[in-house]
């Protein structure tokens, strides 16, 4: 061995040293990992501890709480309130790890606290009254379920610092549940465990650190020393000394086994060389074609891989646009593009289902044929027809070749076509058509991408459809309702008289005939609100609208030429919302009302008919309760034809 070699050998670490190491390494990582499984497991443990005792002391001081009394506090200052802090600084005092105990309700703005007591050291309680915005995810959302004592899994934090938490119901002596009573644990307790555990599990570890390295010393000592003899005498004959024999005592079977084998090698070397020469001919041929087979597949692979990116892409398209005339020629460039085919088109079945007519494409002849309306009429024209005939895909892998082919001047190029149904259920609503300008272009794996591509389509293409007929729908209806309130509100008017209020330096006083000026007219026709200046009079109109329908305006006029700011025109339309909310359910009120009115009156008249026995007591029933509803008028009600001679009644 030249003295460049035994200089790099030098510098490397011995066998002894890589047994040790390796040894201290893998004893060490496993140390470590038994004690952080005990670490989390521990942790666990102390939570769940914790969470049990948690919840078994919101359940016992939720059944402390008397519910009845708890509804009765109004204030801070209520008899009852002080009870019930009283009480609960009991709850607090006996544990010193409770940091908080707190009764809270509930009404339409949210949660908020009702009674709320602090430990030593927490002094900042919530008032009466006061709000909880930054209630923790487990209370907001069991509040208002909440049947049990539950607890937060994990440490929260709010405004009062950080916690674990509690809650459990507190019920009447009805049995219903009025409130919620939530304890709030130190995040200490938690902590400090965790840490007192940490500390002892590092100490642990550095005893084991020492152990484990005087024992990968002993091990490495142990297995290295006939490992060396070998070394050595590799050494030897790698320098050419092939008559050189291994000698080594050792009780392992397998190192002795690797001395024989060592002394064997050196007699068989010289033929092995001439061997491996030969090998490394043959495998650097084997080499070469196997690299041009792996080019051929990685280029295949990236090819699948760009046709896999163009579902997704065709998915994220369907997903994010609703607009057949928008989605479509966005999925025929995606397929073209990704997939390399030279013409992709999407064909739609008309409401005659007898023609496929081109609706979307990529290519320059597609848009030709785009711009005069193509379409193929139905199993006749093509593998477009035939596949909307038979709602069978069909591929033609040599255009010259097929019968069916369709031979297309705005597509010169294509030599291989496939056509797949898009369907909807079991009705076929479309074809996909691709072509590519190379013969037998489509492989399975091309069939199977482009058919799932298809049904992509046929979703796509149904899902557009249901949301243009749903926004029609919709549209449809909020045009009826609006006619419907326009025409309910002209006839209340009219029937009313009533055109509204106004309110002066006189004083309050119905609004004789209407408010006349250009701001109201341009307000009513727009929906929003106008305001101008003229001279020394000024002016704000704010339309009153009910679901964007005008039903009348607020006007408010001033001749000392005052200058609206924000805030006004803010308060002007806040109060046209509400008058308008507030006269719409007043008008739904009266309606019903009348209905109700009409109802009962046409149920006692049915009532009065029902009581009577024979045909003249029916009839006369009949007009004497009918003129009583209507005063001042002449009923008559005549059975059979003129010229007949029938019974009748009148009043």
């Amino acid at each position: 061995m030249d003295t460049s070699a035994m200089a790099t050998t030098s510098r490397k670490l011995s066998l002894r040293t890589i047994f040790a190491i390796s040894f201290s390494a893998l004893a060490t990582v496993l140390v470590a990992i038994v004690i952080i499984s005990l670490y989390f497991s521990f942790s666990q443990q102390i939570r769940q501890d914790l969470r049990k005792r948690l919840m078994n002391i919101a359940a016992v001081a939720a059944l402390q709480q008397n519910g009845d009394e708890l509804v009765l506090i109004s204030s801070e200052t209520d008899p009852l309130y002080q009870k019930v802090r009283e009480q609960n600084q009991r709850i607090v005092d006996i544990d010193p790890d409770i940091a908080y105990v707190y009764t809270m309700r509930k009404d339409e703005q949210g949660i908020y606290f009702v009674v709320d007591v602090g430990g030593a050291n927490y002094a900042d309680t919530a008032s009466f009254g006061e709000r909880y915005p930054d209630a923790s995810p487990t209370l907001r959302q069991n509040f208002d379920t909440l049947e049990t004592a539950i607890t937060d899994q994990e440490i929260y934090t709010d405004s009062f610092g950080s916690f674990l938490s509690g809650y459990a119901p507190i019920r009447n002596s009805q049995g219903e549940k009025v409130g919620v009573l939530g304890v709030d644990l130190k995040a200490e307790i938690v902590i400090q465990q965790e840490r007192a555990f940490i500390f002892t599990s590092l100490a642990i570890f550095a005893i084991a650190l020492v152990l484990i390295a005087l024992s990968g010393i002993l091990i490495g000592n142990r297995i290295s020393s006939p490992l060396r003899t070998l070394a050595y005498s590799a050494n030897r004959i790698a320098n050419g000394d092939l008559t050189h024999q291994v000698e080594i005592n050792t009780a392992a079977a397998e190192i002795d086994q690797l001395a024989k084998n060592f002394n064997q090698m050196s007699f068989s070397l010289k033929n092995t060389i001439e061997m491996l020469e030969s090998r490394v001919a043959e495998r650097t041929r084997e080499l070469q074609q196997r690299t041009i087979e792996l080019e051929s597949k990685s280029q295949e692979s990236e090819r699948r891989v760009n046709q896999l990116r163009a579902i997704a892409e065709v998915a994220r398209a369907i997903s994010s646009v609703q607009r057949l005339q928008d989605l479509l020629p966005s999925v025929a460039t995606v397929i073209s593009r990704e997939f390399g085919f030279y013409h992709v088109g999407i064909f739609l079945i008309d409401d005659a289902k007898e023609y496929a007519v081109l609706v979307a494409s990529n290519s320059e002849g597609g848009q030709r044929m785009l711009q005069r309306n193509h379409k193929l009429k139905i199993g006749e024209v093509g593998i477009v027809g035939f596949a909307a005939a038979t709602g069978q895909a069909r591929v033609a892998l040599d255009t010259g070749a097929d019968a069916i082919y369709f031979n297309n001047p705005d597509l010169p190029n294509t030599r291989s076509e496939i056509a797949l149904p898009l369907r909807m259920g079991n009705q076929v609503i479309g074809i996909l058509d691709v072509q590519s300008d190379q013969t037998a272009a489509f492989d399975e794996e091309d069939i199977e991408l482009l058919t799932i591509m298809a049904d992509q389509v046929s979703i796509a293409i149904q899902n557009a459809q249901q949301f243009q007929a749903a926004q029609k729908a919709a549209e449809e209806a909020q045009a009826i309702y609006r006619r419907y309130i326009q025409s309910e509100w002209r006839t209340l008017v009219r029937e009313t008289k009533r055109l509204g209020y106004r309110y002066s330096r006189a004083g309050v006083g119905p609004l004789r005939a209407p408010v006349q000026s250009l701001e109201v007219q341009q307000a009513t026709a727009t929906g929003k609100t106008s305001a101008s200046t003229r001279e020394s009079r000024s002016q704000i109109v704010v339309p009153i609208k009910i679901r964007d329908e005008v039903i009348g305006v607020l006007h408010i006029a001033s001749d000392s030429g005052h200058a609206w700011d924000q805030d006004e025109v803010d308060i002007a339309e806040a109060v046209a919302e509400r008058v308008a909310l507030a006269v719409e359910n007043i008008r739904l009120l009266e309606s019903s009302q009348a209905q109700a009115s009409r109802e009962h009156t046409i149920s006692q008249v049915t009532a009065r008919i029902g009581a009577s026995v024979n045909l003249q007591s029916i009839l006369k029933t009949a007009v004497e309760e009918i003129g009583r509803i209507i005063p001042g008028s002449e009923v008559v009600i005549q059975l059979g034809q003129k010229s007949e001679k029938q019974p009748g009644a009148s009043v």
